[in-house]
């Protein structure tokens, strides 16, 4: 992997013994985990999921999931009887939207080396003239910077060293912006106590990580369903190209059976989780399923067309179906069943995966007792992955 992406959480993590990872992507609930490392590996100690409440205006959620993870803070606090070592927390949802960017900028002295502190230089500019966008009539801030490729007149440079040296420097990044209230609110979660070391992480780089570095992935189309958005990366060459999303996912699937059913959201909720495990009458399955698919075709057509807005790549052959909305059959069908990116990619046929938690993990099983139930959401297994 390349050294910038697989820095992702720090070079001394292993010298740490108790971790939390916080999963407050684009899904229905927040997911969580408290974990130690023991001589055996890295062990869970608690796990816990919250499911958020509903709310017309998706602002009002801000103050609900402020305290909960405030009182979820204090909890791992008095389990373990300190303050954790490392608490990461996944930022991905309709609070937040990714921008790849590149800054280029030509050296005053080529012959000298390139130092660690004329590479933060770089980064301190971005910040201070890309600190702020306003997006939809909203104020957004940048939450996560993520350097993860450098090219030195024009070559790719993996690490730096005394020999390092050129004319022109090009970092690419991934800038994570949030909505500045959200942001806010986030930001003192790091009173709790006195103060605790937390950190933020673009959910795109971790599952791109994990992709990286457990499944040896090095190009791919990565789609994640949330309940409200979906989230849309593109690897290449172990690094991401770019990253975007749209306003259609778990929950526009539900409302479709809602209102073809007759069904209160709960209701139509329930049906679609337990949709592939339910013997359901032969017309009620047939209308949910109908229902689904009229969404999932709507899905594929925004899937389209927000992916030939970046015409500068193709499609890599490899696509990654992750999140909640994954898990609806029909999905997947969908796009394996679609020409929708015929003129997307040169390769004849794309293969189409449906990922779970425990695909990303399987590598590393063995060498660490990490027990995950159930279908955890990649996100926060891709941030649990990068700890071990």
């Amino acid at each position: 992997m390349v050294p910038l992406l697989s820095g992702l959480f720090g070079s001394n993590s292993k010298q740490r013994r108790h971790f939390v990872a916080i999963d407050i992507g684009s899904n229905t609930a927040i997911r969580s985990l408290l974990m130690e490392r023991t001589a055996q590996g890295l062990a869970t100690l608690k796990k816990h999921s919250f499911e958020l409440p509903v709310r017309e205006r998706q602002t009002d959620l801000i103050a609900p999931v402020s305290e909960y993870l405030r009182n979820l803070l204090f909890q791992y606090l008095r389990t373990i009887g300190r303050a954790p070592d490392q608490t990461i927390l996944g930022l991905g949802n309709y609070f937040t939207f990714n921008e790849v960017a590149t800054v280029a900028r030509a050296r005053r002295e080529p012959a000298s080396a390139i130092s660690p502190a004329e590479l933060q230089e770089i980064l301190d500019e971005f910040l201070e003239e890309h600190r702020e966008k306003i997006r939809a009539e909203a104020s957004y801030t940048i939450a996560h910077l993520m350097p993860f490729r450098m090219s030195v007149d024009g070559y790719p440079v993996n690490a730096l060293s005394r020999h390092t040296r050129g004319r022109t420097i090009e970092v690419t990044m991934l800038a994570t912006y949030v909505l500045i209230p959200y942001w806010e609110a986030l930001s003192r979660l790091r009173t709790t106590l006195g103060g605790l070391a937390i950190e933020f992480v673009s959910n795109h780089a971790a599952v791109a990580a994990a992709a990286v570095s457990s499944l040896k992935v090095q190009s791919a189309l990565i789609v994640k369903i949330g309940s409200r958005v979906t989230e849309i990366s593109i690897l290449w060459d172990g690094a991401i190209r770019s990253a975007t999303q749209f306003r259609i996912g778990g929950d526009d699937f539900t409302d479709a059976i809602a209102r073809r059913l007759g069904f209160a959201h709960a209701d139509a909720e329930r049906m679609k989780r337990q949709l592939e495990s339910t013997l359901l009458p032969g017309k009620t399955k047939a209308a949910t399923l109908e229902a689904i698919r009229i969404v999932a075709e709507r899905w594929v057509g925004e899937l389209a067309g927000v992916l030939r807005k970046e015409d500068r790549f193709l499609l890599p052959e490899r696509v990654f179906l992750i999140g909640g909305g994954a898990r609806l059959g029909v999905v997947a069908e969908t796009l394996r069943t679609r020409r929708w990116y015929g003129e997307l990619t040169f390769f004849e046929h794309l293969e189409i995966e449906v990922l779970k938690a425990e695909d990303l993990l399987a590598p590393r099983m063995a060498a660490a007792p990490l027990k995950l139930s159930g279908p955890e959401e990649v996100a926060l297994a891709a941030l649990v992955l990068r700890l071990a």
